[in-house]
């Protein structure tokens, strides 16, 4: 018995990123919200750690290759809504909205036409 108290071994989860933020953020986390009502910062975070939100999911990184921005701009509904739909493709969807609002956060208000977004860690 004596072993067993003192060999234990306690768990602390760490802090799921998405949840972390900014403490004005009191609106809730970065998940709780349409992509469309995402700050970039939140789109980052998404972009970052959506795997870690949902378990089994790929990092983004892993399917930046396969997006291309020409559909963007029609604007992210589209594929929101097939990120919202779930299924096999969930991940890949959801990581392209992601994608579509940073793109259309970031290069259409500066007016570029670029045909890759990065997001730096």
């Amino acid at each position: 018995i004596l072993y067993l108290m003192f060999n234990l071994t306690l768990t602390v989860a760490a802090p799921n990123p998405l949840e972390l933020g900014l403490e004005e953020r009191a609106r809730g986390s970065c998940t709780s919200y349409a992509h469309s009502q995402l700050d970039i910062e939140c789109l980052n975070k998404l972009w970052k750690y959506y795997h870690f939100y949902k378990s089994g999911w790929q990092h983004c990184n892993n399917y930046l290759s396969s997006f291309s921005t020409d559909q963007y701009k029609e604007g992210c509904q589209r594929i929101y809504r097939r990120c919202k739909r779930g299924g096999a493709n969930a991940n890949k969807n959801c990581c392209k909205s992601v994608h579509c609002h940073l793109w259309l956060s970031v290069f259409q208000c500066l007016g570029h036409g670029h045909d890759k977004l990065v997001v730096v860690e």
